[in-house]
């Protein structure tokens, strides 16, 4: 019995720590949608995010390069502004593990929609994508409940 309790409070200390950056991206037309893609492993829409890193030069210059490549969004480094940093631990459903996060959210606002987004459902690349407000993001039940703590930072930070 007390080597099944340590064993099970050495596993939680050796959980994994997924450390990630992410950026709410809206336009100055409509300011409180923000871009998601589909990601069919979760199958949820995200915000557009990658692997954090360690210092923030690095990640700004990294996450203007990602959303230049990925979304097609002409962004300098100095366009993202970082608005705050949160963790959380939550079950991964694609791994069907409990993970603990942590996350670094940038806001960047466009001056206008790009014109390929203007589609409740569109494509950017090989992603599908769809503008969508906070309180959409927290009524749909299968977003709200994989990406609640993010939404919410969201909704709080940005």
């Amino acid at each position: 019995m007390v080597y099944e309790t340590l064993y099970g409070e050495v596993r939680e200390l050796n959980r994994p720590l997924v450390r990630s950056s992410i950026v709410a991206v809206t336009t100055e037309d409509r300011p409180n949608q923000y871009l998601l893609y589909h990601d069919d492993g979760w199958d949820c829409d995200f915000f557009p995010n990658r692997r954090s890193s360690d210092d923030y030069e690095t990640d700004t210059t990294n996450m203007a390069e990602y959303l230049k490549r990925e979304y097609m969004v002409p962004v300098k480094p100095s366009g993202l502004r970082l608005v705050g940093t949160s963790t959380n631990s939550k079950l991964s459903t694609e791994h069907n593990e409990v993970r603990d996060y942590e996350y670094r959210l940038y806001l960047l606002r466009l001056h206008e929609t790009p014109e390929p987004w203007a589609g409740e459902r569109f494509r950017i690349l090989d992603k599908d994508c769809c503008m969508m407000s906070i309180g959409d993001m927290l009524s749909g039940s299968r977003m709200n409940s994989v990406n609640h703590d993010v939404i919410a930072m969201v909704r709080d930070m940005a």
